[in-house]
């Protein structure tokens, strides 16, 4: 069987394909447009399909993806476009919630213990008094999931229920967004989302550009420019794109969301006609919004395969220490657990059936295990992140991860990035360097005179290089010494044309769109001094001069700045000119080399220079193309775009060809705002007992600069420079000069790090950890990762990360806890951290106070928990001894799980509310932080003294109760169960240090709902002996089981302090 295909004189065999050139017949079927559906599959087909994906081979490869404009796909693509964020469905909601709560040890073991009550032989009470716990525990985990997936559920439906117009050949309908497939072209209006990926054909501005915002997507807060395909964007004006005889080539989908190779092909007559490469420009992925206008674009990829789609990953979950050392705890409360049981059996002489005996004691000392620790530190943790979203001195936080609030408040180590973090990421213009003078914000008003005279006398920049060129018939020139005010001129030109910005009109006011502030500040800059920019199109960009002449180019190429390239350039053609300019501007490490060797000791001593002074250096060069020059760049720079194979590599071999032997005209430095009380807060930091690290892309000179100025190196201290260092041997003798230095800060650049890290990592922590200081310079994205995992492995210590780029995004991951900045770089490092700030002196804040407090209290709280089952499994091995070793509760049913709730719940949960400091105090006392670091808030020895707590007060109120109650089991229970309640109350107020109203409420509301309680208690508890004489004798044990041990601590205190307890009674003092 075989078909034409549309629009092309070549016929298809069914099953089979053309490749991009359409020659070569390549296995797959044609693709006809059909009704767009879901498919649905039932449980077990899904089961299968799972079962059968794992068993099949891999693809050996992806095929690339030609989507024809009337709607033909080729090869075959089914997938549906739905956003799908849920992570349950009916099914597996009950069995993955309870998976997630039962891999706690805590959980487990209760689990196993719940679920032996379940065979008669090892039920030891009622089945009631284990259940009920449990099951509480696990309805509060369900609601909240549910709750939290039925919100995700809701988003997912009103994102897939999105509708947008399809331009289908004879008619244009509705679909929603679910309902697109590859090979559709829609129409976006402005301030929609992007339902797909799509490539764009046709917008309704005439330049055919269009902007979109992307903060959703990558997080940066900048526009991006948008281009049309040339000859759809002329066509689409009076026809339908789909009567287009015309191919898109795609490749596979993949992750990178800033590159895109494809191939639009254009036949006619029968053969090939116009063909243009495709680029990321000409995007708009899944999930961006479309900011002003209205296009028409197909859709190349759905679902799964969109960018946004493929680099969705499930947050790494971070557990904090304190949930490491509380697991280990529960495993040591575990061991407890068992040599009690198995000494009470011992103590009874293995009578018949001891190992039935001993489980069955297991299961009665199984308060041990606290089921409700789990539950209390999750709301802990909601309530200490709910404070850091909500304190108005530092506005604009956001706890993004409420797993690890805790953490905050045992940092040792801090990394954070320079630009936008230690400074605003403000640029200001500071000095303009060319070989022959400088200028400098006082010399602006010599510099616009020299200009607007300039532009006055001549048309247009590099003036004087054309006519040389005129007047030699167009062959090649010697080199000639220009006169100043011309390079002057052409300086100025280039930092007004060589650019990407655009200016736009925001709400009446003129702004400037652009991917970096650099590039805005030198664009305002140029117009300080007379050059305006007009406006920019997809082909032309307008200025005016300073001798107001308006100067218009024709854009033929731009090569937009990438973190590989470190430069960007800008081919112009003037109007009535044949040849062009080449701008090209970057960094200094690169732009060195290209240009003439005469010029470079110029360059690099002034950029040392710059860099000194703590500014941001760009190097500005310049070349003219004549017109055989721009003919032979136009043929070699398009055969090489046209590729779809290879084609990075074979552009950047063109335009490192062209790129040689450019003009220096000059250096241009700006400087960056430090951020806001930037010194007190790294003092405060330092002064806690807190390592700073700085991770920079700069250079030595400038970050040396920013060191001095932040106060991360104070003025007692010098500077310890490792630079340029290529072999290992002489980096160790580096380093063992540095460990002989005292009070020395480590700078580092980005080639001896490598080494460092790659021959030397030991000896290099183990040199610079011991540091007050560290700046790595010259340091790439995934240098700042290792650096931070390393720190990680080397001292076993906690590491937080800071940044506000997306450059930062892996070292903020890599950490123990991740800090954004919401700054002008976007949101992309606060959307990937853990805690995300407005201002770095905010940091000081969110450790010193809001960490600080959490770890405290969380700390006292998870072993107050612990310590509640410890007296109570205390009580029941002491009961157990008395009456013979019989396995038999000493409270059954209501009165457990009363005590693991309302009894005891709300006053226990208050402690986290106990503040022993003001925040005024805890940011002005910095030792009170430095004195958690020791992490001796919890501990095998804290634990210990809670379990001795937990006997001596059993004992007491055991011991006591048989002396004077010694009528029946009731009574027993009534008045141990009675002080066991009141003695935990008074356990609370002992713990806190400032005990506030909603702790009284809690207590007195406890007491209310106990004594209320125990009328419907009567099977429990014995009322007929609850009179006058009770509750003495009530008041006198719990008063000798609790006040022994409040008065020890207060003697403590006093007589033995620790560390925090020596700078609490300095803060009293000062009071």
């Amino acid at each position: 069987m075989e078909f034409e295909l549309a629009g092309t004189n070549h016929k298809a065999v069914q099953g089979w394909r053309f490749d991009t050139n359409g020659q070569e017949p390549l296995k797959q079927q044609l693709i006809e447009p059909s009704e767009p559906q879901i498919q649905t599959l039932g449980f077990f087909e899904k089961i299968k399909n799972q079962f059968n994906d794992l068993l099949k081979p891999p693809d050996k490869e992806v095929e690339q993806r030609i989507i024809y404009l009337d709607g033909k796909v080729y090869p075959q693509n089914n997938m549906p476009n739905i956003v799908k964020n849920q992570k349950y469905n009916i099914l597996s909601f009950v069995p993955m919630v309870l998976y997630q709560q039962f891999k706690y040890f805590f959980n487990l073991i209760f689990l196993l213990i719940t679920l032996s009550q379940f065979v008669p032989l090892l039920k030891v009470g009622f089945l009631f008094s284990y259940v009920a716990p449990l099951a509480f525990v696990l309805i509060l985990t369900l609601l909240k999931e549910a709750y939290d997936d039925f919100q995700r559920y809701k988003r997912d439906k009103e994102a897939n229920s999105q509708e947008y117009t399809q331009i289908g050949k004879e008619k244009a309908i509705q679909l929603q967004s679910w309902q697109l497939k590859v090979g559709d072209i829609i129409e976006v209006h402005a301030n929609q989302r992007i339902p797909a990926d799509l490539i764009l054909l046709h917008t309704n501005d005439v330049t055919g550009t269009v902007f979109i915002r992307t903060d959703q997507l990558d997080g940066e807060t900048d526009w991006k420019l948008r281009k049309a395909i040339r000859h759809t964007q002329n066509y689409g004006q009076n026809k339908n794109l789909t009567t287009l005889n015309a191919s898109i080539t795609c490749e596979p989908p993949k992750l990178d969301i800033y590159d895109f190779k494809g191939l639009f092909k254009l036949e006619v007559g029968g053969g090939e006609g116009q063909r243009e490469a495709l680029s990321l420009e000409n995007t708009l992925w899944c999930n961006t919004f479309l900011a002003s206008g209205k296009i028409q674009a197909v859709v190349v990829y759905t679902g799964k395969e969109c960018r946004s789609a493929l680099n969705s990953r499930e947050p790494r979950t971070k557990m904090g220490r304190l949930d490491d050392e509380l697991n280990q705890l529960a495993k040591l409360l575990c061991v407890l657990l068992v040599c009690t049981a198995f000494t009470i059996v011992l103590s009874s002489g293995f009578q018949n059936e001891w190992l039935l005996q001993l489980f069955r004691h297991v299961l009665l000392l199984s308060s041990i295990i606290p089921i409700s620790l789990r539950v209390n530190l999750d709301f802990s943790k909601l309530y200490f992140s709910y404070g850091i979203s909500n304190d108005k001195d530092i506005e604009g936080s956001l706890a993004r991860n409420s797993t690890i609030p805790e953490e905050l408040g045992r940092i040792s180590y801090v990394l954070t990035d320079k630009t936008g973090t230690l400074t605003q990421n403000t640029m200001i213009f500071k000095k303009l360097s060319l070989e022959r003078m400088s200028f400098s914000v006082e010399t602006l008003g010599m510099l616009r005179k020299m200009i607007k005279k300039h532009c006055t006398n001549s048309k247009f920049p590099m003036e004087d290089i054309l006519k040389k060129y005129q007047e030699s018939g167009g062959r090649k020139i010697k080199p000639f010494k220009r006169n100043k005010d011309q390079i002057v001129r052409d300086l100025i030109s280039a930092l007004s044309l060589c650019h990407n910005v655009t200016p736009v009109e925001d709400e009446g006011q003129r702004t400037f769109q652009a991917s970096s502030p650099d590039e805005i500040a030198l664009v305002n800059f140029a117009e300080d001094v007379g050059f305006k920019l007009v406006n920019r199109q997809l082909t032309e960009i307008n200025i005016q001069n300073a001798g107001g002449t308006p100067e218009s180019y024709k854009i033929l190429y731009e090569f937009p700045f990438t973190s590989e390239r470190k430069r960007m350039g800008i081919i112009l053609q003037m109007q009535g000119q044949k040849g062009a300019i080449f701008y090209l501007k970057g960094a200094d490490s690169v732009m060195k080399q290209k240009v003439p060797e005469v010029q470079r000791g110029f360059l690099m001593d002034e950029c040392e220079s710059l860099s000194r002074e703590g500014l941001r250096t760009l190097v500005i060069t310049q070349k003219y193309l004549t017109e055989d020059d721009l003919k032979n760049f136009t043929t070699e720079f398009e055969k090489a775009k046209n590729q779809m194979e290879d084609r990075e590599a074979r552009c950047a071999k063109v335009l490192d060809f062209y790129e040689n032997d450019m003009e220096l005209l000059g250096l241009t430095g700006v400087e960056d705002m430090l951020q806001e009380d930037i010194y007190a807060t790294l003092e405060s930091l330092k002064n806690a007992g807190i390592q700073i690290w700085m991770l920079t892309g700069d250079k030595v000179e400038t970050a040396q600069c920013i060191a001095i100025s932040t106060g991360l190196k104070s003025p007692t201290q010098e500077m310890f420079v490792i630079k340029d260092i290529e072999d290992s041997l002489i980096l160790q003798n580096e380093l063992n000069q540095f460990a002989l230095k005292n009070n020395s800060v480590l700078v580092i650049d980005g080639q001896s790090l490598k080494i460092a890290l790659e021959f030397q990592h030991t000896a290099f922590f183990h040199v610079a950890c011991n540091a007050p200081a560290v700046v790595c310079c010259r340091c790439s994205p995934t240098q700042k990762a290792q650096v931070t995992e390393l720190i990680k492995e080397h001292t076993q210590k906690t590491v937080l990360s800071i940044g506000d780029g997306g450059n930062d995004v892996a070292m903020i991951q890599a950490a123990d806890v991740g800090v954004g900045i919401v700054g002008k770089e976007g949101k992309q490092a606060a959307l990937a951290s853990d805690f995300s700030i407005l201002k770095f002196k905010h940091l000081a804040v969110l450790l010193l106070w809001h960490g600080r407090l959490a770890y405290k209290r969380t700390s006292v709280m998870a072993q107050f928990v612990m310590h509640r089952g410890l007296v109570i499994a205390s009580i029941q091995t002491i009961f157990s001894i008395v009456f013979y070793f019989v396995a038999i509760p000493i409270y059954n049913g209501w009165l457990m799980l009363g005590y693991a709730t309302v009894y005891t719940m709300f006053p226990v949960f208050c402690l986290i509310f106990d503040q022993d400091v003001t925040k005024e105090k805890a940011l002005e006392y910095t030792e009170l932080y430095k004195a958690l670091l020791k992490g001796r808030e919890l501990t095998v020895k804290t634990f210990l003294l809670w379990l001795f707590k937990s006997v001596y007060q059993a004992a007491v109120i055991m011991v006591y109760s048989f002396a004077v109650f010694q009528n029946t089991f009731l009574d027993l229970v009534t008045v141990t169960f009675s002080s066991l309640i009141v003695a935990e109350l008074l356990n609370v107020f002992t713990e806190v240090n400032n005990f506030r109203l909603v702790m009284f409420i809690a207590e007195m509301f406890t007491l209310v709902v106990y004594a209320g309680s125990i009328i419907f208690l009567q099977s429990y508890i014995n009322l007929a002996d609850i009179d006058q004489k009770f509750i003495i004798n009530v008041l006198i044990l719990v008063t000798i089981s609790w006040l022994p041990l409040h008065i020890i601590k207060l003697v403590l205190r006093k007589w033995d302090p620790s560390e925090s307890d020596k700078i609490m009674q300095k803060i009293r003092i000062r009071k």
